[in-house]
């Protein structure tokens, strides 16, 4: 080969070497620049699956508290029925007293009715025998003053 042939190869080497080193360098560059991003994307999840743990917790936190309340109604409610149910109970019994009282004070009215009308019977009653009792008054001081007349004129 000549020497401007030789030449002319090794100037196609030099060329082909920077082209290579470019292309290496452009290479490095991308792995730089990939690493970098895959860092920051690292970087990005391990934020992301921090938060999405913080999130995590507080849903715990608050399924929690949601359970708490829950099982509090269930044992408020049932403290409420069993009240109810005692009031009821209650009620049934004081219903049963209230029945019975009006049965007693019905009867009672009933037997001060018949007090009343026997109060109007012996009423009326001790008027006639009031109205005897004058009446026998009278007869008697008229019998009275017969016998007195009839005495005197005995005497007399």
């Amino acid at each position: 080969l000549s020497d401007s042939q030789l030449h002319e190869q090794e100037e196609e080497l030099v060329q082909e070497r920077s082209r290579t080193r470019a292309a290496l360098n452009k290479i490095a560059s991308l792995e730089q620049s990939g690493n970098e991003l895959r860092e920051q994307g690292l970087a990005k999840i391990a934020k992301l699956e921090q938060e999405l743990d913080l999130r995590d917790h507080e849903v715990e936190r608050v399924t929690i508290m949601i359970t708490q309340a829950k099982a509090q109604a269930l044992e408020d409610t049932q403290q409420l029925e069993q009240q109810v149910a005692a009031e009821k109970r209650r009620s049934v019994g004081l219903e049963m007293e209230l029945t019975a009282s009006n049965h007693q004070l019905s009867e009672a009215e009933s037997r001060v009715a018949e007090g009343n009308k026997r109060g109007v019977e012996l009423e009326h009653e001790h008027e006639r025998s009031a109205e005897r009792g004058r009446q026998a008054r009278d007869w008697v001081e008229g019998a009275g003053a017969l016998l007195g007349q009839t005495q005197e004129e005995a005497r007399g």
